[in-house]
């Protein structure tokens, strides 16, 4: 449709417009002429000609009076004298070679000009014009690398405040972007409705951000913890060769339960002929120990929860998958934009393998359940051994700080140190995000970046939206626990009335909001659905549920051989329907094609039915019943990763800005095998960060919080009862936090 109607488009040159015409058909290719002639045409300015001659224009034969005219627009204008008299001398000497191939780098504009004269003179096809910005054919980024090769010339993107069109130029280094910024606003600050759509911000090509005090701090502080690995790991006693056997894994008296521990990771002991030698350094230095970390890293664990390791692997890997495909629409975007959004049944996202893109937003539900299912595995043992004014307390304090420091060492670094490893125009486009942390940053700390601000998106670093989430579903967490202690038809009542509750709220919202699922979802989605704990919360309640009732089997198989076949089948189906019943939603993007009411139902349903699918699935693979299910999810594989993706969900947005953002100046022509490559390189990339972070900080850090918490002995010297889930790395563990470490 767009197509068809840019091939429509012809000046028609209407009488009061003859003048427009003429020179709509001059050899421009400047941007800042022809935004500007299309701005005052849209506004019906008189001074069109003072416009026209204050940039540089393909007319050598320029007036005069148009130039006195045009030093009258600039007087206006935020622009200094060596600017304006270097864009004078760019369109009087327009012959010179230089500036033909300063020409031949700039993007044609002439096109965009017509466009908006067009949609000026006919209204009737300025939603057109709308698509073909939205679209991305209106994009154009020029040759930078010609225009950086020309002296005395840079290279600049302008666009609008939604960052389309992008438009490329280039022109005198005299201008710097704050002078072409000025230009543009003061030619389009009359264009009236077409305002949006005409460039109003310039940026640099060569531009580079530069570290600050906090920056330096942080790199620091990363030193610091380089040299105390480096040092701890010197201290540690050489390998001893009296070794005679391996003996077999230490095995917990409840095969439930894990059996390995990150703050103890010899899992398997060594038989020697002597006893080991001490630690040559301090306790507190072995903390940060290369060898004691890789080792609780590396350190298998096995038991019957083993599937939740797959669980999340898994998920991790669908948040990538999904995630690739949308940073590169925030780059500099695709040039077949149409290959991927659904055009009448046409499209990758009109496609059954399309959808996977769509559900993979579901990966975030599985985090929610795993979350809930571990935190109550945890506390619900806790409880029993310590009253609630002793347990409660201590684990949201542990929770904080096992999760805060490296949580913060991540957002940190990349709001103030990643900064400096890209350039350009659209790696200058990430200072709005960087505002954003500058604003908001205590949100962060404090578990409430979904909240405040609310009327807005997630502030600092927005994928970290989940973690405030799964931080208010912990700290309600110990009320469902404790009334399960009393009367476990009581807890279960709770946490099914808790989900019911939220599943009401969210079939009101979706119709009192008009919200909508799949291609046609926007920021009211986003803010009234998507972020907020009161929506989020029924996987986290089923997960919880789920723990609950496996505690209260005891260990004991309650499930016959086919009650197990049947949760499988009806778990796969109930999965299948969650994950693709969003298929019909995104067919066509032009249209509206499904009625509201499917919208309503699949957003009120679908994520709760997810959780329950995935408590369907994994209870038979507890129990060793779970067949090609538990085969899939218990590979051992997934294990060391499992222990990763905390990290990896904290740092996959940084490796992607750097893929797509980072001093690139051109679209990227989509291709699907080359958008397999990206995601398998992506997780690669980010799972080898993850695991650096893992030895250097986190691990780290958890080792000293562990050595500084109080002893587990009692007032008399009796030892306190061990935790539930001593790895810290237990399934669900860093993303789920207060789970998976020792409570107290």
């Amino acid at each position: 449709g767009v197509f068809a109607w840019l091939s429509k488009l012809r000046p028609r040159a209407p009488a009061s417009k003859g003048h427009l015409a003429q020179r709509f058909t001059m050899r421009t290719s400047s941007l800042v002429s022809c935004v500007l002639i299309a701005a005052t045409a849209a506004a019906q300015e008189p001074r069109l000609a003072s416009v026209v001659s204050h940039v540089p224009i393909a007319a050598p034969h320029a007036s005069t009076a148009l130039a006195t005219h045009a030093r009258d627009v600039a007087a206006r204008a935020p622009t200094n004298d060596s600017c304006v008299a270097a864009l004078e001398a760019f369109a009087e000497a327009w012959s010179n070679p230089t500036n033909q191939l300063a020409r031949f780098a700039s993007a044609n504009y002439v096109v965009l000009a017509e466009v908006i004269a067009e949609a000026v003179a006919d209204p009737s096809v300025a939603g057109a014009l709308g698509a073909a910005v939205a679209s991305g054919y209106i994009t154009d980024f020029g040759d930078a690398s010609t225009c950086q090769s020309l002296p005395g010339f840079r290279y600049y993107v302008a666009t609008t405040q939604s960052n389309s069109p992008a438009l490329g130029l280039c022109l005198p280094k005299a201008c710097s972007a704050k002078d072409l910024e000025g230009l543009l606003r003061e030619a389009t600050k009359n264009a009236g409705p077409l305002a949006a759509a005409l460039p109003s911000v310039v940026r640099s090509g060569d531009f580079k951000f530069r570290l600050d005090a906090v920056g330096y701090g942080w790199l620091g502080m990363a030193a610091v913890f380089v040299v105390l690995a480096v040092a701890a790991t010197c201290a540690e006693p050489a390998v001893r060769r009296g070794v005679r056997a391996l003996a077999e894994p230490k095995r917990s008296a409840n095969p439930d339960e894990y059996s390995g521990s990150s703050a103890d990771p010899d899992t398997y002991s060594l038989l020697e002929e002597e006893e080991a030698p001490a630690y040559a350094g301090p306790e507190w230095l072995r903390c940060f120990s290369l060898r004691r970390n890789a080792a609780a890293w590396a350190a298998r664990r096995g038991g019957a929860l083993s599937c939740l390791d797959g669980v999340r692997v898994v998920s991790m890997l669908l948040v990538v998958y999904g995630h690739s495909i949308i940073w590169g629409m925030q780059g500099a975007g695709y040039s077949n934009i149409f290959d991927i959004l659904p055009t009448d049944g046409e499209g990758l996202l009109a496609t059954p393998r399309g959808q996977v893109i769509y559900s993979a937003e579901l990966a975030v539900d599985s985090f929610f359940w795993l979350s809930g299912f571990l935190a109550a595995y945890v506390t619900s043992k806790v409880a029993g051994l310590m009253a609630a004014r002793v347990w409660v307390p201590a684990a949201v304090v542990h929770r904080y700080l096992r999760l805060t420091p490296v949580y913060m060492f991540v957002v940190v670094g990349w709001w103030k140190v990643l900064r400096v490893a890209g350039e350009g125009a659209l790696w200058e486009s990430l200072d709005y995000e960087y505002d954003l942390c500058a604003k908001w940053w205590w949100t962060n700390l404090l578990y409430v970046n979904n909240l405040v601000p609310f009327h807005e998106p997630a502030g600092c670093y927005g994928v970290t939206w989940y973690l405030p989430n799964d931080m208010q579903f912990f700290l309600l967490l110990p009320l469902f626990v404790l009334l399960h202690r009393r009367s476990p038809r009581a807890g279960y009542a709770a946490l099914l009335l808790g989900g019911l509750a939220s599943m009401v709220y969210a079939w009101w919202a979706t119709i009192q909001f008009d919200l909508k699922i799949g291609i046609a979802s926007g920021m009211d989605y986003s803010l009234d659905y998507y972020m907020r704990p009161w929506t989020r919360i029924p996987p986290y309640l089923v997960g919880a549920a789920t723990a609950l009732a496996y505690r209260d089997a005891g260990g004991r198989d309650v499930v016959s051989p086919r009650g197990h076949t049947a949760l499988l089948l009806f778990g796969l189906l109930v999965a299948g329907l969650a994950f693709f019943g969003v298929y019909p939603f995104n067919q066509d993007i032009t249209e509206e094609g499904v009625p509201h009411w499917k919208h309503v139902w699949y957003i009120t349903l679908s994520k709760p039915a997810w959780a329950v699918a995935l408590s369907c699935l994994c209870w038979p693979c507890f129990y060793g019943r779970g067949s090609l299910i538990a085969f899939c999810l218990e590979l051992p594989i997934w294990e060391p990763v499992a222990k990763l993706t905390f990290l990896m969900y904290l740092l996959h947005p940084a490796v992607l800005d750097l893929f797509f953002k980072s001093n690139n100046t051109q679209r990227v022509t989509f291709d699907e095998y080359w958008w397999y490559v990206v995601v398998a390189g992506t997780s690669c990339l980010v799972a080898a960060a993850a695991l650096v972070v893992h030895l250097l900080v986190e691990l780290p850090c958890a080792n000293v919080m562990a050595l500084l918490l109080p002893s587990r002995k009692g007032a008399a010297g009796r030892k306190a009862p061990p935790p539930v889930l001593a790895d810290d790395d237990a399934p669900g563990g860093p993303l789920t936090r207060g789970d998976s470490a020792e409570i107290v």
